[in-house]
This record gives C-alpha cells, sequence and structure tokens, in this order.
C-alpha cells in the first residue's frame, strides 16, 4: 500500500487519511526548487507519496530534468541526440535541495560538452552562467 506525507515545514510526516492529504496536496506549495537556463528545465518536488517501493526511507522529493520545447525542436532539426535527461528522488528536504542544485551543475556542465552547430545554438539559446 502507498503511504502518503504531507510536509511541516520541511519535515515529512504521515498522512493515513487520504481526504485529509489530497486536501493538502491541492493547496501546498511543493516546490522545492527549480531551474530554467532557457535551454533545460530542472524541477525538485515534494511528492507526498512513498515511491521507494524496496523498502527503507521513504522517497517523497523528485527532482526531474526536462528539455524545453525550443530546444527539443533544435536538437531534433540538427539530428542531435540529447539523451541522459534524469530523475532522481530524495528522502527529506535537505536531500532534495542539495540534489537539485548537484543535478543542475551535472547538467549544465554536459551542455559544455557539445560542439558544432548545436553548440551554436545552445549558446544563443542560454540564460545561464555555467556552472564552474
Amino acid at each position: 500500500m502507498l503511504e502518503n506525507y504531507i510536509l511541516d515545514h520541511h519535515d515529512i510526516v504521515p498522512e493515513p487519511d487520504s481526504l485529509k492529504w489530497a486536501r493538502w496536496m491541492e493547496t501546498a506549495d511543493v516546490v522545492v526548487a527549480r531551474t530554467d537556463n532557457g535551454i533545460m528545465y530542472i524541477s525538485t518536488v515534494f511528492l507526498g507519496i512513498d515511491h521507494n517501493f524496496q523498502g527503507g526511507p521513504p522517497l517523497v522529493f523528485e527532482t526531474m530534468t526536462f528539455l524545453t520545447d525550443d530546444f527539443s525542436e533544435e536538437t531534433a532539426r540538427l539530428k542531435v541526440d540529447f539523451t541522459g535527461l534524469e530523475c532522481w528522488r530524495w528522502s527529506i528536504w535537505e536531500e532534495a535541495d542539495a540534489g537539485h542544485w548537484n543535478v543542475v551543475q551535472k547538467m549544465f556542465r554536459r551542455l559544455d560538452q557539445f560542439k558544432g552547430p548545436i553548440a551554436d545554438v545552445i549558446k544563443r539559446m542560454r540564460v545561464d552562467t555555467p556552472v564552474p
């Protein structure tokens, strides 16, 4: 059975009443962090449901990476395979927050590895300063 959780500030709290949990989720601010550099969108949120299906601490935070629509169109046009968009899950707010910024650094560094015409597209579209 899936276990539901809510947040008390940054602490996760079990919520066995599904109706109370659903009402809380409707209005809660579940965003830990969001980063968009014009090419990639990285989002870390509180899920409210334990996604650890193998036992152990509940995994209730998730970081996902997405390409912006404009960059997806450019990679398709130039036939560039931008694989490696991933999903990470975390147990506590502090892990999720630190994990978000580690993912941002990893993914932004990855953009610096491209050469050729796609590198020109990245340079034109990117709105952040590369992370050292």
